[in-house]
C-alpha cells in the first residue's frame, strides 16, 4: 500500500495543485497540518481541495500540508488512493490534523502486476487475484498448489501424486506445449523464478495470477506459460499481534478398488486349468491348490485339503493405514513509527496413508519494513526451512508397494507364523514378487533439502509522480535423496544382494533488478509508464554415488563402503543467466478508455548462437462500457469491460 500511496500523482481541473490553483480567489486564512493514516504513518501526496472551489494542494513527504481558504467556515476534502474520502470544517481552526483510514473495498481493487500494481477497474488483461482469506479455506492444504485448486477460472491444478508433501502441477489455460514443461513462472515479492513449494500459505497475502501473454509479455520468455505473483504478508505500525494456529488432520483409503477375494482368486485358477483348450483335453489337470493339484511347498500353509484359501488378505488394508497429520503455526507482526515486522514459525508432520510414508518441514519466515528516510523505504524478507520425507511413490512400472497392493494375491498372508512374508511365488506358476507391505517395511528412500529465499527492495521516491525500486533477491536448496534396498528383495534388489545410492545437488540463483515506476495524473487522464532492467544468474550441481553386494543390511544407504560392488560415480554441472530490458505503458481517460502495451527484450544463455536476444511485445485496450452514461440506470447490476490484448 506505501508503494500504491506514493506513487499517487494529483493534479485538479489539468493543472498541478501544489499550490492554490485560483490566483483571483480571496486567501484570508492559512491552514496547516499533518495528514496521517489509521496506523500512525503520515501520508505523502494526499489530495486537500477546499470544497466547491478549486484551491487545492497535497501533502509533502511528511504528510504536512498548508493551504489558504477563503472564509473560516470553508470545509476541506481530503482524498487519497486506497483511503476513504474525509471532509473538515475548519471553524476558524489554524491547525488541522486529519486520519484517513484504509477503504477495504478500495484496497481490494489494486492488483499487483509485473513490476507495480495497478487498479482493477483499469487493467486490460486477464489478471485474477487470490487473497489469504481464500488461501486458507482449505485447513488441509499444504502447499500453494493446494490452497489455488478450484479457486481461479482457466488455472487448472491436477494432483500427480498422492504422497505427503507431492506437488500439484498447476496449468494456467492448459498445456501450452508438448515438448518443454507447462509450468507457470512464479515471483515471490519480486525474485523471478521462484520456487512456491517453500513457502507457507499462512504468510502468504495475496496470489496474483496473469493469464495472457499481454498481462505476462513483461516477464519476456519465462512467462510463456502464464505468470504466477505471490506476495507476501508485512507487519502493520502501531498494532502488535500474536496468533497460533494448530490443526489436525486424519487421513485414510476413501475408497478400495473392487478386487477378488481370496475363493474368488483361488476359483479363478480352478477355471484357468480346468480350461478345455489344452494338448490332452481328456486328462484332467487340476489346479495346484486343488485335491490331485501338483505339489508345492507352501501349499498346506496356503490351503485346506479341500483347496480352500485359510488365508484372505485385504492388501489394500494392509498396506495402508490411518494418517494423523498436524501442522502448527505461530505468527507475530508489529510496528512502531516507521519500522514494523512480521514473523512466522512453522512446523508440519504429514503422514501419508501408505505405511511409513511421511513429510515433514520446518519453516521460519520474516519481513522487515523500515521507512528509513522519507524518500526512501527499505524491506527486506527472510525464508527459509528444511523439510524430509520417505518416498514410497517410486516407479509405478517396476515392482513397487503401490502397484503390488492391487496385484498380490488374496490368499497369501502378510507374513507366515514363523515371521517370513509371503512372495507371490509362493503359490505355484505366479509371477514371483515381494508382497507390498514388505516393500514398505524393507524399502527406505528418505529425500530432503533445505533452503533459503531472501529479497532486499529498496524505494527511491524521487518525485511525487516517479519512484526507483531496486531489488536483489537470492535463492538457495541443499538436496538429497537416500535410497536402500535389502539384499533378499525379490524383483526389486536380490540379483544385487542390495541396493544403495545417495545423490546430492545444491542450487543457487540470484536477481537483481532495477525499475523507475512514473505514474501521473491530470484531470480524466491517468498515464502509468515502467521501465528497467533485470539480471538473473543460476548455477546447480548434483552428484551421486552407488553400491550393490552388501553382506548385510545393518548399514542401509549410511555406508556405501560396506558394499563391495560400487557403481560409477557421476556428477552433473548446469547453469543460466539472462539479461533482460522491459517497459510498459499504461493509459486511461475517464475511467472508460484504456490503452497498455509493453515490450522485454531478453539475452539468454540458453538461446542459439545466432539468436540471443528474443523479443516479447504485447498491446491491450479496454473500454469499461459500464461507465459511460446510457449505463447510469443500470451500472448498480451490471459491470462490463470489452477488452481486446494481443
Amino acid at each position: 500500500m506505501i508503494t500504491v500511496c506514493l506513487l499517487h500523482y494529483g493534479l485538479l481541473a489539468g493543472r498541478p495543485v501544489n499550490g492554490p490553483l485560483s490566483s483571483d480567489s480571496r486567501m484570508d486564512r492559512l491552514v496547516s497540518g499533518t495528514v496521517n493514516s489509521g496506523e500512525g504513518e503520515p501520508l505523502p501526496g494526499v489530495n486537500i481541495l477546499v470544497k466547491g472551489t478549486v484551491i487545492g494542494t497535497v501533502t509533502d513527504l511528511d504528510g504536512e500540508y498548508s493551504i489558504s481558504v477563503p472564509d473560516q467556515g470553508a470545509t476541506l476534502i481530503f482524498s487519497y488512493i486506497g483511503y476513504t474520502t474525509k471532509e473538515a470544517v475548519v471553524e476558524g481552526r489554524s491547525v488541522l490534523n486529519i486520519t484517513l483510514e484504509e477503504d477495504v473495498k478500495g484496497l481490494s481493487e489494486f492488483v499487483v502486476v509485473g513490476y507495480g500494481t495497478m487498479d482493477r477497474a483499469n487493467i486490460t488483461t486477464a489478471i485474477s487475484t487470490v487473497n489469504s482469506k481464500e488461501l486458507l479455506e482449505r485447513p488441509t492444504a499444504i502447499n500453494l498448489g493446494q490452497a489455488l485448486a478450484g479457486k481461479v477460472a482457466g488455472v487448472n491444478v491436477m494432483t500427480n501424486s498422492g504422497k505427503p508433501g507431492g506437488a500439484p502441477a498447476i496449468k494456467i489455460r492448459g498445456v501450452g506445449s508438448i515438448n518443454t514443461s507447462s509450468t507457470p513462472l512464479y515471483v515471490i515479492d519480486g525474485i523471478v523464478g521462484a520456487d512456491p513449494t517453500i513457502i507457507d500459505p499462512n504468510i502468504v497475502e495475496s496470489i496474483n495470477i496473469l493469464k495472457d501473454a499481454s498481462s505476462a509479455a513483461i516477464y519476456g520468455a519465462r512467462g510463456a506459460n502464464g505468470v504466477v505473483v505471490i506476495t507476501t504478508k508485512k507487519g502493520k505500525v502501531g498494532a502488535s499481534e500474536i496468533a497460533y494456529n494448530s490443526s489436525i488432520t486424519f487421513g485414510t483409503l476413501q475408497r478400495e478398488v473392487d478386487l477378488l477375494d481370496a475363493a474368488g482368486a483361488a476359483e479363478m485358477f480352478r477355471r484357468q486349468y480346468d480350461y478345455p483348450y489344452r494338448t490332452n483335453p481328456d486328462i484332467p489337470r487340476p489346479a495346484p491348490h486343488m485335491p490331485g493339484g501338483t505339489d508345492f511347498p507352501m501349499k498346506s500353509d496356503l490351503f485346506n485339503p479341500d483347496g480352500s484359501p485359510i488365508y484372505n488378505t485385504n492388501w489394500q488394508k494392509e498396506s495402508t493405514r490411518l494418517a494423523v497429520s498436524h501442522n502448527h503455526s505461530l505468527t507475530f507482526s508489529g510496528g512502531k513509527e516507521d519500522l514494523s515486522v512480521m514473523g512466522n514459525i512453522s512446523y508440519r508432520n504429514n503422514e501419508g496413508i501408505m505405511l511409513n510414508s511421511y513429510d515433514k518441514r520446518l519453516n521460519a519466515y520474516i519481513n522487515l519494513n523500515w521507512q528509513i528516510k522519507p524518500w526512501f523505504h527499505l524491506q527486506g524478507s527472510l525464508n527459509t526451512g528444511a523439510n524430509q520425507g520417505n518416498n514410497v511413490d517410486l516407479n509405478p512400472l517396476s515392482s513397487t508397494a503401490l502397484r503390488k497392493m492391487y496385484e498380490m494375491l488374496p490368499f497369501l498372508p502378510v507374513q507366515y507364523p514363523d515371521g517370513t512374508y509371503s512372495r507371490q511365488g509362493d503359490y505355484l506358476g505366479a509371477e514371483d514378487s515381494e508382497n507390498p507391505v514388505r516393500l514398505l517395511n524393507e524399502i527406505e528412500n528418505v529425500v530432503g533439502r533445505t533452503y533459503s529465499l531472501a529479497n532486499i527492495v529498496g524505494t527511491f521516491q524521487l518525485s511525487r509522480s516517479l519512484e526507483l525500486v531496486t531489488t536483489l533477491g537470492a535463492q538457495t536448496t541443499a538436496g538429497y535423496d537416500f535410497y536402500y534396498a535389502g539384499r533378499t528383495l525379490r524383483g526389486v534388489s536380490e540379483n544385487q544382494v542390495g541396493q544403495a545410492r545417495r545423490s546430492h545437488s545444491n542450487a543457487a540463483n540470484w536477481t537483481n533488478e532495477n525499475y523507475l515506476n512514473y505514474r501521473a495524473i491530470f484531470g480524466d487522464h491517468q498515464l502509468d509508464v515502467t521501465g528497467g532492467v533485470s539480471w538473473y544468474f543460476n548455477r546447480a550441481t548434483s552428484t551421486l554415488a552407488a553400491a550393490h553386494n552388501f553382506f548385510d543390511d545393518y548399514y542401509g544407504f549410511n555406508s556405501l563402503q560396506a558394499g563391495s560392488n560400487p557403481r560409477p560415480p557421476s556428477s552433473t554441472p548446469l547453469g543460466n543467466q539472462w539479461n533482460s530490458v522491459f517497459s510498459r505503458v499504461n493509459y486511461h481517460f475517464d475511467n472508460r478508455f484504456m490503452v497498455g502495451a509493453s515490450f522485454r527484450v531478453d539475452g539468454s544463455s540458453r538461446f542459439g548462437a545466432n539468436n540471443k536476444y528474443g523479443q516479447f511485445p504485447s498491446f491491450s485496450a479496454g473500454w469499461n462500457i459500464s461507465n459511460e452514461r446510457f449505463f447510469d440506470n443500470i451500472r448498480g447490476t451490471i459491470n462490463n469491460l470489452i477488452e481486446v490484448s494481443i
